[in-house]
């Protein structure tokens, strides 16, 4: 499987709203009317959170916007409603926003973007915008192909996803790392977190 295809699969995999990755408060009525998929009723909500500055309200707005929810699709108001979200730090803003702009697939790619949004999050601790660095490093955009990056970003995902108890995501790390060329620093990454893995001290 090629690295667009991981990259179009693990973009697919953040479109589904996960609750735990928002800051928002349980009063939110936007998060509450979109988690009951409740779409028609969440626009107008979010739309009103959104223009407060709510980050969580801005990045749902993008979600409804990219999956076409209680809005007709609209890729260029996905990105608008995920920079004014990404901008706040809101790290799963900023992992789709990066996304959106390593693809190209719905407007120009821009692999400076990608890099800066992607970087923002993984700086904060999301395991899948350090993997997706990886991918994008390990050859996904040809011309920042640099292995060792790849495979620091890999080593630093794969760790994460351990701290997570995601050890499935900590393999694909791995696996991931030993693609790359044999060189003694991405060799050493992938025995350090073999053993990470298999339990043993980092």
């Amino acid at each position: 499987m090629n690295r667009w295809k991981l990259i179009v699969i693990a973009m697919t995999l953040v479109l589904v709203l996960s609750p735990s990755a928002l800051a928002a408060d349980s009063s939110s009525r936007c998060l509450q009317l979109y988690e009951r998929s409740n779409f028609e009723s969440a626009l107008p909500a979010c739309r009103k959170e959104a223009k407060n500055g709510n980050s969580d309200a801005q990045f749902i707005l993008g979600l409804m916007y990219a999956n076409g929810q209680g809005v007709g699709q609209n890729y260029s108001e996905a990105v608008r409603w995920y920079q004014k979200a990404a901008e706040q730090g809101l790290a799963i803003a900023q992992y789709n926003l990066g996304l959106e702009y390593a693809k190209g697939q719905n407007f120009k790619q821009d692999a400076a973007r990608a890099v800066k949004w992607l970087s923002e999050a993984a700086r904060q601790g999301d395991a899948d915008s350090q993997y997706v660095l990886g991918l994008i490093y390990g050859g996904a955009i040809a011309d920042l192909r640099n292995d060792t990056t790849a495979a620091d970003w890999f080593y630093s995902a794969g760790i994460t996803y351990l701290q997570e108890d995601n050890r499935e995501g900590a393999l694909r790390c791995f696996e991931q790392i030993k693609t790359l060329v044999a060189l003694p620093k991405t060799t050493q990454l992938a025995n350090k977190l073999k053993a990470a893995i298999s339990g043993n001290s980092v």
